[in-house]
C-alpha cells in the first residue's frame, strides 16, 4: 500500500466517522423532538380545558413539530447518501430544500403565533399572566396565567 492508498483510506474512515457522528446527533434530535412532542403538546391541550387557578404553557412545545420534520429530511438526507453512497438526485434535493424550508418557516412562526393564540384564550376565559411563577431560558418557556380570587 502506498501512501496515496493510505492517505484516501484515511481521509474515506474519516468521512465514514463523520457522517455517522452526524446521523447519531440528528437521530438523537428527531427522537428527542418526538418525545418533547408526545409529553408537552397534551399539556397544552389539557392547560386550555383546565379549571384549576394556575394554568402553566409550555412555550418550547411549539418549536418540537418543526424539530421532527427538520430533523426527519435531514436524517434522510444523511442516510440516502451513507445506504446508497450517491449523492441524493436532484429533484429528490429540491423536494428536500423545500421541506427543510417549510420546517424553518414553522419554526419562526408556529410558536409566535401559537403563543399569541394561547394567550388570548386563556386570557379571555378570565386568568392573567403571572410573571412571578413563569419561567424563561434561551428558548425554554413557562407562562403562568391564575386566575383572581373572587372575594366575597
Amino acid at each position: 500500500m502506498n501512501a496515496d492508498e493510505r492517505t484516501d483510506s484515511a481521509r474515506t474512515a474519516k468521512q465514514i466517522i463523520a457522517r455517522l457522528t452526524s446521523i447519531t446527533i440528528v437521530a438523537i434530535v428527531f427522537i428527542g423532538s418526538i418525545i418533547w412532542s408526545i409529553i408537552t403538546i397534551p399539556e397544552l391541550f389539557a392547560a386550555l380545558n383546565s379549571k384549576s387557578d394556575l394554568i402553566v404553557i409550555n412555550i418550547s412545545a411549539f418549536y418540537c413539530p418543526s424539530m421532527v420534520v427538520l430533523s426527519a429530511c435531514a436524517l434522510y438526507m444523511l442516510l440516502y447518501e451513507l445506504i446508497k453512497k450517491e449523492n441524493l438526485p436532484k429533484n429528490k434535493m429540491q423536494i428536500a430544500i423545500y421541506i427543510l424550508m417549510i420546517g424553518v418557516a414553522a419554526m419562526v412562526f408556529l410558536p409566535r403565533y401559537a403563543t399569541r393564540y394561547y394567550i388570548n384564550k386563556v386570557e379571555h376565559n378570565g386568568y392573567s399572566f403571572n410573571a412571578k411563577q413563569s419561567y424563561e431560558w434561551l428558548f425554554y418557556r413557562k407562562l403562568a396565567f391564575t386566575k383572581p380570587i373572587n372575594k366575597k
